[in-house]
């Protein structure tokens, strides 16, 4: 028995010294307060700080979010005659609107934060819940707008002329007038193949590979001008997954494994991109000279300037502490690197001041 009681008392001792030593997980108030210091909570507290620009084409005009105590607003600059005013009268478009969705809306928690000018800006429109909708702003009467379901798997150039798609793993154009195909790749795959969109949760049914949905979503950006466009290759050749165990399938009783791809940390193989422009007149295919970005980066897409001679590139370096802005020749596919910010600890990504044109 004195034995049984020594040893259960050297345990406890044992575990007190353990438990004592570990560091303090925090209380719920903890983090409550650290939670106030999120990016998106500390925007409500702070007021009147910024003006991001939406011009008005071919006028003098621009409207912008405004962050106020109660919430927000959109106001309505003309730089010519120095004024500023509301936008739209919130009050009357939130009445509107709540009529509409059945819900109600108040004037300074509207639920959206961009809108696009209509009818010579009689009217504006705007997304609710992915649910386009047009308001006129003489009556002050919202409706839904009903648009057909764009089909994701091709591009339609800004001219209307043509229409980007991928077939067997490369990339295509087609002639809206003619219905005449040109192909502008050979040697795409399935584990490297043009054009099409990469989804960072993508989901494989290892139990049932046939039932694994297929990315056909096309990822390209054709040049204003529409004669070139850009787009990436994906190679999953040396990409490593993760796998999921799903032990009450939807159906039946046998459990599933799923995947995905990622890399661990410390792991160089992953999903990689190489970007090139295409000119679609000559089919000339350019490689931009940028080293091949794997899935633990983060980057934008290339942008088209203006002129289309020319796109912007952002890329973040694994681990975030370098953002990188390129500057990319579209017809020799060279890069310049225009400018660079860094850190020891990471570089804030949450928002990016920049207006490029």
């Amino acid at each position: 028995m004195s034995v049984y009681i020594k040893t259960s008392v050297l345990s406890i001792v044992i575990l007190s010294c353990f438990s004592t030593g570990l560091p303090a997980q925090g209380t719920l108030a903890d983090y409550q307060r650290a939670e106030k210091f999120l990016p998106k909570n500390v925007e409500k507290m702070i007021f009147h700080t910024r003006v991001l620009p939406n011009w008005v084409k071919g006028t003098s005009r621009f409207w912008y979010k405004n962050d106020i105590r109660q919430g927000k607003e959109f106001i309505l600059v003309d730089t010519k005659k120095k004024s500023r005013k509301p936008a739209f009268k919130h009050q009357k478009l939130a009445k509107a609107l709540s009529r509409l969705m059945e819900k109600e809306y108040q004037p300074y928690d509207l639920p959206f934060d961009s809108f696009q000018w209509a009818d010579n800006g009689k009217a504006v429109t705007f997304n609710v819940d992915s649910q386009p909708i047009k308001c006129n702003l003489k009556t002050y009467k919202c409706e839904k707008i009903e648009e057909k379901k764009k089909d994701s798997s091709v591009s339609v150039s800004p001219d209307g002329q043509w229409t980007a798609f991928v077939k067997n793993y490369n990339l295509y154009i087609r002639s809206v007038k003619t219905g005449k195909e040109l192909q502008l790749t050979t040697d795409g795959t399935e584990n490297y193949a043009y054009g099409l969109s990469w989804d960072w949760g993508h989901l494989m049914n290892e139990s049932d590979p046939a039932k694994t949905k297929k990315i056909e979503d096309i990822s390209v950006s054709w040049s204003p001008d529409s004669t070139k466009l850009v787009t990436h290759r994906v190679d999953y050749r040396n990409a490593k997954k993760m796998y999921l165990y799903q032990s009450t399938p939807e159906s039946g009783y046998r459990a599933q494994v799923w995947s995905y791809y990622r890399s661990l940390p410390g792991e160089t193989a992953a999903t990689m991109f190489e970007f090139f422009i295409f000119d679609i007149h000559s089919k000339k295919q350019v490689p931009i000279d940028i080293k091949p970005l794997s899935s633990m980066e983060s980057w934008d897409f290339p942008s088209w300037f203006k002129d289309s001679c020319r796109l912007h590139f952002f890329h973040y370096t694994r681990g975030y502490k370098k953002i990188i802005l390129y500057e990319i020749d579209a017809e020799t596919g060279k890069s310049r690197q225009v400018i660079e910010d860094s850190s020891e600890t990471y570089v804030d990504v949450y928002k990016r001041f920049i207006n490029i044109n």
